[in-house]
């Protein structure tokens, strides 16, 4: 399974600690990416 969570990285790095708490394992995979955003009618 697969959660992507895109935001800025203050508030992604701020999420670590609470995510700790709740996994027992996993991977965080931390990696910046581009965002081109297509919506209809524009």
């Amino acid at each position: 399974m697969a959660i992507v969570v895109v935001d800025s990285r203050e508030r992604v790095r701020g999420f670590l600690p609470q995510l700790d708490e709740l996994l027992g394992e996993g991977l965080v995979v931390l990696d910046e990416c581009e965002v081109i955003r297509y919506a209809a009618g524009e």
